[in-house]
């Protein structure tokens, strides 16, 4: 799997993922940051806004790619919630 995420003034750039690798990063939320990725699994992509602040705030948000989508949560402890199929 391939990433590439952004903001309007930080470049996170693109990572290659092997299977259960992770890729994080710590926010600076201001009143108007939006982050957004854009995922790539062989055939499959999607690209959406991963955070915005102003909304609900949390202390970790997690996301998960599985062959039928992508998938989120708040904590690990919770359970992943289907968001997007893949275009």
């Amino acid at each position: 799997m391939t990433i590439h995420c952004a903001s309007g003034d930080r470049e996170l750039g693109f990572h290659t993922l092997a299977v259960n690798e992770q890729f994080q990063w710590d926010l600076c939320a201001r009143a108007r940051t939006k982050y957004f990725c854009h995922f790539w699994w062989g055939s499959k992509q999607k690209a959406f806004d991963v955070f915005t602040a102003g909304f609900f705030y949390y202390k970790k948000y997690v996301w998960a790619a599985k062959e039928d989508g992508i998938y989120s949560t708040h904590e690990d402890f919770d359970p992943l919630t289907k968001k997007f199929n893949w275009d």
